[in-house]
């Protein structure tokens, strides 16, 4: 008898110390694959992922029709395309802070990331789109001051999404650019990842990080908000920075919940990325947590939204570093997906506008290769160049006089880190 029970012992002893080396195989860990480079990871390829997913729930809202959801998701295709964003912007952000903890650096690169880009759509848009487009006569479009202060609030990240006499009789009237709200919190988020990056919770105090997206993640419940200090306020300067006394009342009131997911789903990812020693990175384990996903949308309420903000964030890191070898794109292919984002609404708003076009489908059919035109464009003659001055202007930034020595985090190539709803 006794022989038998120690023979079971042994066996699920064996059995827990082949799921603890399971568990912590270190070549499986996060932190081991993430210091590969863009030739060993799939990110690209899953900003294109969301920039269409973006693009193709636009035209059916921009036709007038229901999209078709993804079968038990209980989420847009836009939803998903943004959370994927945000949560790949969380990941590389934490990481391009590891790699170089300058704050000057830091903005720079981030500016230089988002602004040529934006700049060129914005004006893009507003002088040579608007002229053909616009309800009132050319000479008065253009003298108009809404139509300056269309580039140059969108500029200043106070989302402006109109143009005069612009889409005034489309499906969707009046709206010249709708994927412009998430940049501005994009750029809330970074501030935030640089203040987190300063207190070390990208480094000696990185279980710290663990809990400040846990609390954000909360947050989304209304009541648990409430609950919090300042919880209702910080909330409502997502939206507005300004927070005014209406916008807190609103959060109080259960609001902002569509800038809070991926707000959380940013400080979630940037979470995986402090805490990459301990998080294995498993086909298994994705399993896992698409099953608990199904189980959280199955129950609805904010079950289901918090169960897709914590879901998304590890099943985007494994599909990035575990699908390599089966799928990518060619490496001369430039990241698309930033001009595919930023260039998709007004193009679909032209083609809505010169065709009459009613079908979401055939929406979708046509707007993505013209986008993909711009798109390329953009990254090839704005985006690119930028990065290079980037990458010009990174020592004298990062190491004026005095440089602080490299931080333990190295990757063997260092990501296009940081960007708007696509983000790099």
């Amino acid at each position: 008898m006794l022989g038998n029970d120690a023979r079971v012992s042994g066996r699920a002893a064996k059995r827990a110390g082949r799921l603890r080396g399971w568990l912590l195989d270190p070549s499986a860990r996060l932190d081991a694959v993430a210091r590969t480079g863009r030739a060993r990871n799939n990110f690209d390829l899953l900003r294109l992922f969301a920039a269409a997913c973006v693009l193709f729930s636009h035209s059916f809202v921009l036709t007038g029709n229901v999209e078709p959801l993804p079968p038990g998701l209980g989420l847009s295709w836009s939803a998903i395309g943004v959370m994927v964003f945000f949560a790949i912007s969380g990941f590389l952000i934490a990481r391009s802070w590891a790699y170089d903890p300058h704050p000057l650096a830091f903005a720079v690169k981030r500016g230089l990331r988002l602004v040529p880009a934006l700049a060129v759509s914005l004006l893009a848009t507003a002088l040579i789109l608007g002229p053909l487009v616009t309800s009132l006569p050319i000479r008065a479009y253009l003298s108009d001051p809404a139509t300056k202060a269309f580039v140059l609030d969108n500029l200043m990240l106070q989302t402006n999404y109109a143009l005069p006499g612009v889409f005034a009789d489309n499906t969707y009237p009046n709206a010249v650019n709708g994927s412009l709200w998430t940049l501005p919190l994009e750029v809330k988020a970074y501030t935030l990842a640089a203040i987190l990056g300063l207190l070390g919770l990208f480094g000696r105090a990185r279980i710290a990080m663990g809990f400040v997206a846990v609390v954000a993640t909360l947050a989304m419940v209304p009541e648990i908000r409430d609950a919090l200090p300042l919880g209702n306020r910080l909330t409502a300067m997502l939206a507005d920075i300004q927070a005014r006394a209406g916008e807190i009342a609103a959060a109080a009131a259960g609001a902002y919940n569509v800038w809070l997911r991926p707000f959380a789903t940013f400080l979630i990812g940037a979470a995986l990325f402090a805490l990459a020693r301990w998080i294995p990175i498993r086909w298994g384990i994705a399993a896992a947590v698409a099953a608990a996903w199904a189980g959280a949308t199955a129950i609805g309420g904010w079950t289901a939204v918090i169960g897709a903000t914590c879901a998304i964030p590890y099943l985007v890191l494994v599909l990035a570093y575990r699908t390599r070898d089966l799928v990518g794109l060619p490496a001369r292919v430039g990241d698309y997906s930033y001009g595919l984002y930023i260039y998709a609404f007004p193009v679909q708003q032209a083609i809505v506008h010169f065709t009459a076009v009613d079908s979401g489908w055939v929406l979708f059919l046509l707007a993505t290769p013209a986008t993909l035109a711009a798109a390329i464009a953009s990254w090839h003659y704005v985006e690119a160049p930028a990065l290079t001055l980037k990458e010009r202007l990174e020592r004298p930034l990062a190491e004026p006089v005095h440089a602080a020595p490299r931080p333990a985090f190295q990757p063997d190539v260092p990501e296009r880190s940081g960007g708007p709803g696509p983000a790099r």
